[in-house]
């Protein structure tokens, strides 16, 4: 069950996500910022989740995974909403903020992916999830780009973020109503808890780090090099195109 869930939503995100985002950069420039203003934006952003990703992980181990996917997920339709309709390029700031902050998500999504294929069929799993969006996404610069020629670079830019917008309202319902929590016991959150939890999830990456086999270390290492190297490229191809 959980796992059609999964990939349904995964199908809605990914198919509209890759509607937008060839000419994210063109957009952003068009409501008046420069690149270097737009990948200062972009580096905000990633300082954002940075911060939010640690007790994310936390949060997902103690509360569950199905609430904070599902809040989340509406967090970043609101994100596309902004998006769709800023008036000027420091909206997509707020924006950025939004969408940064709800991907605090993110670790639970991955925990409840893991939980729901059985360990002899993770590989498997894992291929399924990535698979289908992914030939459906095929189409969608394509789609992205009749959009842009024939609404014009604004008016096809916010066509695309509103269907990004509703494919998230679409997959948070989803989630909310059929996605099934996985942890065992998942206890109940209280906002007078919430600097223990944020300070216990700062400790446990440390602790956590010991653990950690020597193949999963170099992961994370390649990981990081690609997590620096990679947005040099791809945040402003279009601009280069």
């Amino acid at each position: 069950g959980n796992m059609l869930v999964i990939i349904v939503g995964a199908i809605f995100i990914r198919f509209t996500e890759s509607i937008a985002s060839p000419f994210r950069s063109l957009y952003i420039r068009e409501l008046g910022a420069s690149p270097a203003v737009f990948g200062f934006m972009d580096s905000i952003g990633r300082a954002v989740y940075a911060i939010v990703s640690l007790p994310g992980g936390h949060f997902a181990d103690k509360y569950g995974r199905k609430k904070i996917i599902y809040m989340m997920n509406f967090g970043m339709a609101l994100s596309f909403l902004v998006y769709a309709f800023a008036p000027k390029w420091e909206f997509i700031l707020i924006a950025i903020f939004v969408a940064n902050i709800s991907a605090i998500y993110f670790p639970a999504y991955t925990a409840i992916e893991a939980d729901s294929i059985p360990p002899e069929k993770r590989g498997r799993g894992y291929a399924a999830i990535g698979l289908f969006p992914k030939i459906l996404a095929v189409f969608s610069p394509a789609l992205g780009g009749l959009l842009v020629d024939r609404l014009g670079l604004v008016s096809g830019m916010r066509m695309a973020y509103i269907l990004v917008m509703f494919a998230f309202l679409i997959t948070a319902l989803l989630n909310m109503l059929y996605l099934e929590e996985t942890l065992e016991n998942p206890q109940d959150f209280h906002f007078n808890e919430l600097k223990g939890d944020i300070v216990s999830s700062v400790v446990s990456i440390k602790e956590t780090w010991g653990t950690l086999s020597r193949n999963l270390k170099a992961f994370i290492l390649v990981m990081t090099i690609n997590a620096f190297a990679g947005p040099f490229g791809y945040l402003f191809h279009a601009l280069y195109a």
